[in-house]
């Protein structure tokens, strides 16, 4: 690599804060730009097709999406690996990254959102990212602008009051999870940190552990406060004994029991809508960014939210890993993840699409 990349993004950013973590956790050199809103508005926009972070810049030409950075990546710098050697973990991991990419940012807005304790916090941040030489009037007038347009995520995304305190519990019961299996070994894989660890990183650090309201929600979770200050250790290296997969994939039960039970079914309406969509416009090729409306179910609450399309390209990276293995393989992949029910979804065959510039697109 010539020179260090150029990571452009926001504290605020939990996308951001998965492809940093990575970058650490690879020692890949790399200069951190926090894009104003004239860049994100100007070179942003043009590069990446609209108004998104993080984008990286290597010998000056653009990635964005960070499923799509760290894939880059990863294939110049193999070592230290970010993925499982196991295909049954690594299939978890890439299930757990699109459960952190799409799942998760439904409580981190309520709670950014919705607790009028982070209001103040977040429009300094958004403030003073986006126009960081001018007078604090202007900054609160902007950062108002883009904290209207994130706040009216939520109804879209199905976040309405009677789902607000039923996504509370769906959240804790996510951290409490998540800290009883790091009570028992360092990372979500074992000893080192992989793809799962830097893609639940994002919005747990960046939203739900800066914002500061409320400010004791992390309390309960010792085990998951001391992954994320780890996290945050730049270029340190990781050493312990490799704990044998079958070890790992018994721990990791409860947290991938709750995406069953909760991101799976929505998952499921995305593919379904997808291939209908397929079927139905033969001639098209630009996929919608929605597609109807979805019910979002989370223990006994239920609303109606947008059908969105990008999940279907995020387990169309799942299937692809699946099928890259031999019949053997994915028996024993069959097996040891048969308790999530996923078995039909990774056979059935997918229409393929490919993301460019931030739309998905039939990949004929």
């Amino acid at each position: 690599m010539d020179k260090p990349l150029s990571l452009y993004g926001w504290q605020v950013s939990p996308y951001t804060a998965k492809v940093r973590a990575y970058l650490d956790f690879k020692n890949i050199p790399y200069r951190e730009i926090v894009p104003s809103a004239f860049t994100l508005n100007g070179k942003i926009k043009k590069d990446a097709g609209q108004i998104i972070m993080p984008v990286v810049y290597q010998d000056e030409q653009p990635l964005q999406d960070s499923s799509v950075i760290i894939d880059a990546l990863e294939s110049q710098n193999p070592n230290p690996k970010a993925f499982s050697d196991s295909p049954s973990l690594h299939i978890i991991e890439l299930i757990l990254e699109m459960f952190a990419d799409e799942w998760l940012p439904m409580a981190a807005l309520h709670y950014r959102w919705n607790y009028p304790g982070n209001r103040p916090f977040i429009m300094r941040e958004f403030g003073k990212s986006a126009l960081p030489w001018w007078p604090s009037f202007i900054q609160t007038f902007v950062a108002k602008q883009f904290g209207n347009k994130m706040s009216g995520y939520l109804p879209i995304l199905g976040i309405k009051p009677n789902m607000e305190k039923a996504l509370e519990q769906n959240t804790h019961e996510t951290l409490s999870a998540l800290n009883q299996l790091l009570s028992s070994q360092p990372f979500i894989m074992g000893s080192s940190p992989c793809l799962a660890d830097f893609s639940l990183y994002g919005p747990l650090y960046a939203h739900l552990y800066r914002d500061p309201d409320p400010d004791d929600l992390f309390t309960p979770y010792q085990h998951v406060v001391n992954w994320i200050h780890t996290l945050q250790k730049q270029g340190q290296s990781y050493s312990g004994d490799t704990l044998p997969p079958q070890t790992v994939l018994e721990n990791i039960q409860p947290l991938m029991a709750i995406w069953r039970d909760t991101h799976l079914p929505l998952l499921q309406q995305s593919l379904s809508a997808v291939r209908e969509w397929h079927q139905q416009n033969p001639e098209q090729t630009k996929l919608p960014r929605v597609l109807g409306k979805a019910t979002l179910k989370i223990g006994s609450e239920e609303a109606t939210r947008l059908n969105l399309t990008y999940g279907y390209w995020m387990w169309q990276r799942v299937h692809q890993a699946y099928h890259q293995l031999n019949d053997a393989t994915r028996q024993q992949v069959q097996s040891e993840l048969a308790y999530l029910n996923i078995g039909a979804m990774l056979e059935e065959p997918l229409p393929p699409v490919k993301l460019e510039r931030c739309r998905l697109y039939k990949a004929i």
